[in-house]
């Protein structure tokens, strides 16, 4: 396990400097988290404060279960794809661009990878945690929402139905 992460923060610097050399700029480095589970293999994360706009913190997170069941082949293609986010937010003023042409030209030009955006890595042995659902129902269904959009409801927020446009209510 300590091996792959190694890999993984190899290449995270050998991508940036990749960038530097290529961009003619300098970037900070980010610090790199093995915490991510479930189906998403990497995220570049950038914290920016609401009132001054001003970046407090930027870090990866990888999966290191994913990493560990597929290898190279997770190094060649989430570290550069999450990398890529990294250098063109910081070319591009602060701007997330997503998976737009900018960040697409930096993946191909800057680091000579595949712009894909999902990945088809071996899921087998890699912990998803599902989350629990709640049932709801407004005046024409039934409707099945997520912990996270049930713990809105309970603090206020009213979610409504896209067919009859009726507010949707627990069901006891």
């Amino acid at each position: 396990m300590e091996s792959i992460k190694n890999q993984i923060e190899e290449k995270v610097l050998e991508y940036i400097t990749i960038a530097e050399k290529m961009s003619g700029h300098t970037f900070p480095m980010p610090s790199i988290r093995f915490d991510l589970r479930g189906r998403c293999a990497g995220q570049y994360c950038v914290k920016v404060s609401r009132y001054t706009g001003i970046t407090s913190n930027e870090y990866f997170r990888f999966n290191v279960e994913m990493a560990v069941q597929n290898g190279q082949a997770f190094i060649d293609r989430t570290v550069p794809h999450e990398v890529a986010h990294f250098i063109a937010r910081h070319l591009h003023y602060g701007k997330n661009v997503g998976h737009d042409y900018r960040w697409q030209n930096i993946m191909t030009q800057y680091f000579k990878s595949d712009p894909s955006r999902c990945h088809n890595y071996d899921m087998e042995n890699v912990t998803v945690k599902r989350q629990r659902r709640i049932e709801y129902r407004c005046a024409c269904q039934s409707h099945e929402i997520t912990t996270a959009r049930h713990n809105k409801v309970l603090r206020g927020t009213v979610y409504t139905c896209r067919s009859c446009r009726e507010p949707i209510k627990l069901v006891a």
